[in-house]
């Protein structure tokens, strides 16, 4: 089953996420048999029986003969699996065995620990991190403290919670005014929030109001961190525990001022997948990320983003996406297909692994 869409201002990108992921099932075995369900901005599920390019496109949502009300079903043994509404039958449930669920989702409820409390409850297995490992992935505030506790270089950062903000606007900004000690570019940033959606970068004081006010629309917590001149280095990470794969290193080359939703699914921005690193410098890397994959625990896969200063070469961790994108532009699978993985080869792995992952699980249930 291949989830898509949800409540998340990546709704949109989970969409062409999704579209490229089924028609790689497709590609990879004619076996497969594969349940398109999506989840609308609204949160409504519905199993989806159509063209799959329409699911990029959004119009899916529109095609009401190709729709019917859908959810995972908690509940194990006969009634686990995919719950299918059917209204022409007095809305009789219909029950589908699910082998593995792949949570094409990105962002807030569904990339955060939601959608895989929800599959662990049912008992299927599910492509990607586990409950705990998305939750912190997926906030900053609480990784940046995890990460930095085990020595693992982050830019710095100061946070605030929007409780305080509304109480005492004042009072926040004179604290973040405080910490910056007329040192800019700062970046503010939701805690909770992927894309790069609600972002800014702060180049005065007199700026940081309307970005703190942007970034709270998205969540209550927000973070600000310094802002450092360096390149922009990313890798692809799979595997489990001790089977951990890390992809070839990628640069980010944005078209903007920085890495924002539009440069990220625009066409202008430069994804260079000849890195030229000193040897050592780029083993580093790959092992940091190891070693915060694992910190976090992570499983299945993950992309680790870097910002490698320049003149310094310090490295610093910016984060962990527990479901990068998987879109034509995304640089998760092109990382690894330059690793020699081809995107079929990638998901069959993922299967492989959420099948394994939840055997053990089991056993210990």
């Amino acid at each position: 089953m291949v989830l898509f869409g949800g409540v998340s201002a990546e709704h949109e990108v989970s969409l062409n996420s999704a579209c490229n992921v089924i028609k790689g099932l497709k590609k990879l075995s004619s076996e497969y048999e594969v349940f398109s369900v999506g989840i609308t901005k609204k949160g409504e599920w519905f199993l989806y029986d159509g063209e799959i390019n329409k699911i990029s496109s959004g119009e899916w949502v529109n095609e009401k003969n190709k729709l019917k009300p859908a959810f995972i079903s908690p509940v194990r043994g006969p009634m686990s699996g995919l719950a299918v509404i059917d209204e022409a039958q007095e809305k009789k449930i219909n029950i589908i065995k699910v082998d593995v669920v792949i949570p094409v989702l990105h962002g807030k409820n569904g990339e955060d620990g939601t959608v895989q409390g929800l599959c662990e409850l049912a008992g299927i297995p599910y492509v990607g991190c586990d409950v705990l490992s998305s939750t912190l992935c997926m906030d900053k505030v609480v990784a940046n403290c995890l990460l930095t506790n085990y020595e693992i270089n982050k830019p710095e950062y100061i946070w605030v919670k929007g409780y305080d903000y509304s109480v005492s606007p004042e009072s926040v900004l004179s604290g973040i005014k405080d910490w910056s000690k007329g040192r800019y570019p700062v970046f503010v940033k939701p805690s909770n929030a992927g894309s790069s959606f609600g972002i800014s970068k702060v180049r005065s004081e007199e700026g940081l109001k309307e970005a703190v006010e942007k970034a709270l629309k998205y969540d209550t917590k927000v973070i600000v961190e310094r802002g450092i001149d360096a390149r922009e280095i990313e890798c692809a990470v799979l595997g489990e525990k001790d089977d951990i794969f890390v992809s070839i290193l990628g640069e980010i080359v944005p078209s903007g001022d920085f890495y924002d939703y539009g440069s990220k699914y625009g066409k202008k921005t430069l994804l260079n997948l000849n890195v030229n690193l000193p040897s050592d410098l780029e083993f580093r890397i790959k092992d940091i990320a190891k070693k915060a994959y694992a910190l976090l625990g992570c499983s299945g896969l993950s992309r680790v983003d870097f910002f490698l200063e320049k003149g310094t070469e310090k490295i610093f961790l910016n984060e962990i996406n527990t479901f990068p994108g998987f879109t034509e532009s995304s640089m998760y699978p092109k990382l690894m297909n330059e690793s020699g993985f081809s995107f079929e080869e990638v998901l069959e792995k993922l299967i492989d692994f959420a099948k394994k992952k939840r055997a053990v699980r089991s056993a210990t249930e």
